[in-house]
């Protein structure tokens, strides 16, 4: 007898020995299919016919097994794993002789079990179990992603956001491969990528890249045009209507039940995209797999006969990190036996622990390749429901308040130790993308030393029961990674500057970094810090530092040795020039940071003295989309503005907002006459201006205004004949603009002022004046004018007043400067109903591709695809047949992605 043989009779003796019952006893709790079993025969046996459901007899060349084939009717026997997967294995299991062997229905499982265990020629016999998905019903309110926060992602976000480099598989349901947040990360068979452009899909209808569509089994590992995974579920009965349960496995790895996708979202769904949810890994690559299905009992399974053959296909294909969100309290030597050898050939197994409450073993979790993960909630406690025991070893965030991803079209709430494992099977596959050097054996004995110790959260339940804690990803980093910040940094001009501290054209400056290492973190040795920007007109010099080591918590700088920045004398205009801060250590650590910095001025500058309430953002965006570029001050955080920086504007817009008193202080009213004096344009909103300065010679001589009794209304008219509200009607409304208007004043235009706006109910709520100087003084919240009911949008008011300024020509043409950077500059208007316009700016020739999605993250129109020249151009959304609500743009550019927000209002 073999001596695999003899190992697999002792595993069963000791289990039956335990269970005190006979061979089929020990599966007597368990689910399995019916008609089924998984069966390794001896390597003398040799099947004749009935290889394949299409044949009508199942013959071997021994006459024993003929006679109980014949004897319970059996009709195939199928192979669980290929030669095309057992061949790339540097250990395989010995699974070439094993078989899924199927019979009539109506004989009872175990009962065929016992009688082919009773033949010389069957190695092994165990049914096809099914290990069955679960979570405990979620709650409506359950949304965010308190998951990703309480295991310290965010700080590894810093780090590193994943690597393409590792590869996750969920073991389960399948996956919905045209789910914006996951079809970006999606595994790509290198094998059957003929073209080899890593292309996921081109037709929503089909899973794969029609270019790579052959037919043919391109790579040899026993599957046809897999091309993003494989679908292993075939000949399952009770299937829900519309799962595909039939006696074909393909390559369309899409499952009714949403099980599958939540679990991939949690570990890989794409990050910082603007849309949906961050999975644990941003970039990380997502293999489909289908191994599971919904019954007509809404209930999920995952058959052995799939679940195996799918781990070691998951194993050859590259998959580093494996995850099992199922589980039932059969042990299986066949899976035991798969597990072993997925953990021999490097990955990282996890598995969820189960949903019962109770200290049973549940497999696949309870085999020792692979790691048992609990279930807690936002406070690091234990989920009443989560399994535990002495055989568990982590735990990681999968109860109450639900964990969001990804679902099958949309996003949704699920709670569960389903939701626990690929937590922490994402934080091993977001922690190896910065030691990809290290082992299996090596990851996880860090994840274990660095788990969070949960026990003084959890009063009642023995440490023994919590494993090593709950998963935590920053410890596991910061245990061999520092983690450096800016803490600050200064921009001086004065290398042949006039010291404004404002770099602009043709002045150099000194830039000088203050950083921090943050404490509780691996120290930086020789660390170096390299400042880098594609920005135009911006160049660097002196760009490498050298900070040597820094220690946990200390903070440095580059101050003796700074960076100079310079800004070209061709620059004409103001932007915010992006910089990248990369630091690096020789150990391999390498974190880039981002800052901005301000280089040239713009025409307009906007005071921001509203009490820090960002009525400003209106503003800026309507200057913006006027085309016109704007600088922004705010008194709140930068102190008292001067005349000497109000000079280098040609217009000023002040903005109040709520402010009561000191809306305009006295040294504010002062720099605002000398700017005025010189010539300057200004426009001040506030709605209490009126009540704070009516008695001020400054409100008189300057604003031109005087106030008067009564309040005014939320509709104005524009006056007739006026150079700017003619024809305009205002709604102080809100909508996606401010709801501030609580105290719109009436007042009189005094010493040359003219009514601006008049408010429905009568008297003017806003004033103009134009003799050495320019005035438009608004004395309601011009910013809740959002357009609503066919009303004029603030961003008109303000487009309208440049023009009469000067600061804007009133019939623009296109400019003959290419766009110096790509962008997207938004839509206009917004709120609209039904089209907007979509404004954006393309800097170079490339393919450009803007699509809409709704809240949820479903696409909902492609409102441009294809390539364009540099330049500025414009796309139609038109939202007829879509609900009110928020839509989001996402436009692509070459490498670049930008997103915007849209508000529909019918």
């Amino acid at each position: 007898m073999s001596t695999r043989v003899v190992a697999t009779l002792a595993v069963l003796l000791l289990t039956a020995s335990q269970a005190s019952c006979g061979l089929s006893d020990q599966w007597s709790s368990c689910q399995y299919i019916p008609g089924r079993l998984i069966v390794s025969f001896d390597e003398d046996v040799r099947f004749e016919t009935g290889m394949t459901d299409a044949e009508p007899a199942l013959v071997t060349n021994i006459p024993t097994l003929n006679a109980l084939f014949s004897e319970f009717e059996c009709t195939s026997a199928q192979r669980l794993v290929p030669d095309g997967i057992l061949g790339r294995l540097k250990v395989a299991p010995d699974l070439y002789h094993t078989y899924v062997l199927t019979f009539r229905s109506e004989y009872p499982v175990l009962d065929v079990l016992d009688r082919l265990a009773g033949d010389a020629n069957v190695v092994l016999v165990e049914p096809d179990l099914i290990a069955r998905i679960s979570r405990v019903p979620n709650d409506a309110l359950w949304g965010q992603q308190w998951d990703k926060r309480i295991v310290g992602a965010p700080a590894v976000w810093d780090v590193s956001v994943g690597s393409s480099e590792i590869i996750c598989v969920g073991i389960d349901t399948g996956v919905d491969w045209n789910h914006p947040d996951l079809t970006p990360n999606l595994w790509v068979n290198p094998g059957e990528d003929l073209d080899g452009d890593g292309v996921a899909w081109t037709d929503a209808t089909y899973p794969g890249d029609y270019d790579d569509l052959n037919g043919v089994d391109d790579d040899g590992n026993g599957y046809t045009d897999d091309f993003l995974g494989w679908d292993f579920i075939r000949n399952i009965g009770n299937c829900a209507p519309g799962e595909d349960c039939d006696s074909q496995m393909d390559n369309n790895v899409f499952g009714q039940h949403s099980h599958g996708t939540h679990v991939g979202g949690i570990m890989a769904a794409r990050g910082d995209n603007g849309i949906g949810i961050a999975g644990m890994s941003w970039v990380g690559r997502l293999m489909g797999i289908r191994a599971g299905y919904l019954d007509n009992q809404g209930n999920g399974g995952i058959p052995e006969s799939a679940s195996l053959p799918a781990i070691l296909y998951a194993v050859v294909g590259g998959a580093r990190v494996i995850n099992m969100s199922y589980g039932g309290p059969g042990f299986s030597s066949h899976a035991n036996e798969v597990m072993n050898t997925a953990w021999a050939e490097g990955a990282m197994l996890f598995a969820a622990s189960g949903n019962d409450g109770v200290t049973d073993l549940h497999y696949p979790a309870a085999y020792a390749s692979v790691i048992a993960v609990n279930a807690t909630d936002n406070n690091d406690r234990l989920a009443h429901w989560s399994n535990r025991g002495t055989w568990t070893e982590l735990c990681a965030p999968g109860a109450s308040p639900g964990v969001m991803s990804t679902v099958n079209n949309t996003y949704g709430t699920m709670s569960g130790t389903s939701m626990a494992s690929p937590n922490a099977a994402g934080v091993a596959a977001l922690v190896w993308s910065l030691a990809p050097e290290m082992t299996n054996v090596q990851l996880r004995d860090l994840i274990f030393d660095t788990a969070h110790d949960i026990t003084g959260n959890n009063s009642g339940v023995p440490p023994s029961h919590l494993g090593h804690g709950r998963v935590d990803a920053a410890a596991a980093v910061a245990s061999f990674y520092p983690q450096m910040r800016i803490a600050s940094f200064d921009l001086s001009d004065q290398i042949g500057g006039d010291g404004d501290g404002r770099l602009e054209s043709g002045e150099s400056g000194n830039l000088v970094l203050t950083c921090t290492n943050d404490p509780g973190w691996a120290n930086a040795d020789d660390l170096s810090m390299t400042i880098s920007s594609e920005a135009p007109f911006v160049s660097l010099a002196n760009s490498t530092v050298f900070l040597g080591d820094v220690v946990a918590g200390q903070t440095v700088s580059n101050s003796g040795n700074p960076v100079i920045i310079s800004a070209a004398s061709e620059l004409d205009t103001a932007f915010w020039a992006p910089l990248s801060v990369t630091f690096s250590s020789p150990n391999g650590y390498r974190a880039t940071r981002t800052l901005e910095v301000r280089v040239g001025r713009g025409e307009v500058l906007i005071v921001d003295d509203d009490g820090g309430m960002q009525y400003e953002s209106y503003y800026a965006t309507s200057v913006t989309q006027a085309g016109v570029t704007a600088d922004e001050r705010t008194t709140l955080t930068e102190g008292a503005v001067s005349s000497s920086e109000l000079s280098q504007y040609s217009t000023v817009i002040w903005i109040c907002g709520d402010q009561n008193w000191e809306t305009l202080t006295a040294d504010d009213q002062a720099v605002l006459s000398v700017y005025l004096n010189g010539g300057g344009n200004l426009m001040v909103i506030g709605q209490n201006v009126d009540e704070d300065l009516a008695a001020t010679s400054f409100y008189s001589d300057y604003l031109h205004a005087q106030s008067q009794t009564g309040d005014g209304n939320r509709q104005l008219s524009g006056v007739p004949g006026s150079p700017v509200s003619q024809g305009m009607s205002l709604l102080l409304q809100g909508g996606d603009c401010a709801n501030n208007s609580s105290s719109p004043s009436q007042i009189v235009p005094v010493n040359g002022g003219e009514p601006l706006f008049s408010y429905s109910g009568g008297g003017t709520g806003a004033i103009l004046y134009s003799g050495s100087y320019k005035v438009v003084y608004l004395a309601f919240a011009l910013e809740a004018a959002c357009g609503l009911g066919q009303t004029t949008h603030q961003a008109d008011v303000v487009s309208s007043m440049l023009v009469w300024m000067g600061t804007l020509d009133a019939t623009p043409t296109p400019s003959a400067v290419l766009p110096r950077t790509t962008a997207l500059r938004g839509n206009y208007p917004n709120p609209f109903n039904p089209t907007t316009t979509i404004v954006f700016d393309v800097a170079v020739s490339t393919h450009v591709e803007l699509v809409a999605f709704d809240v949820l993250g479903r696409r909902v129109a492609t409102v441009m695809n294809g390539v364009l020249t540099a330049g500025t151009h414009s796309a139609v959304f038109d939202g007829r047949g879509l609900s009110s609500g928020v839509y989001f743009v996402r436009m692509q550019a070459g490498e670049a992605t930008f997103t915007s927000r849209m508000l529909l209002l019918k």
